[in-house]
Formats: C-alpha cells, structure tokens, sequence
C-alpha cells in the first residue's frame, strides 16, 4: 500500500499507520495481491479489525477472516476466497 499523500507531515503519518501492519498470510495470483488472510483469535480487536479492514480497503485490498480455533481448511479458505460475498460470513468458519 502506499499513502495517497505524496509529501510533508501528511505523508509520514500514512506512512507510519501502514507501515507498522502485519498481516498473517497474503493470497496472490502472480503479482496481483488477491486478498490479506487474517486468523482472528482473542488478541484481536473487532473496533480496531475494522478500522483496519476500512483502511486496506480504501487501498482495494480485501480481508478475508477466519476465527483461529476453527481451524480453517484449505477447502475453505479457496471457497470463501473465490465466493466475491463471503467476507462477513467467513467469521463463522
């Protein structure tokens, strides 16, 4: 992601709020990032996951989530991946 401010004090702070995401996996399709993985567990935040979630999707990049102690497979993960209007139901996965 890059910030849309292209310079001084705007730019630095866009900077640093993308700068310091860590996501846990990136799904590609070649050198198209197709969507950001997030195991959701109880360290996660749902106000802060969604300020994030809206801040990746102002760049175009989807969060798909899955609650970590279901352990998704990877059956799922392709399905909800490739179902377009699976974003809010993945969460009970």
């Amino acid at each position: 992601m890059t910030p849309k401010a292209r310079h001084g004090k705007a730019y630095l702070a866009a900077f640093r709020r993308i700068s310091q995401k860590v996501v846990d996996f990136v799904v590609m399709d070649g050198n198209n990032l197709v969507c950001i993985i997030e195991l959701d567990d109880a360290t996660h935040s749902a106000a802060r996951d969604k300020q994030r979630d809206a801040m990746t999707g102002t760049a175009g990049i989807r969060t798909v989530r899955f609650q970590s102690r279901n352990k998704p497979t990877v059956d799922v993960i392709r399905r909800v991946i490739l179902d377009t209007n699976a974003s809010e139901r993945c969460r009970n996965e």
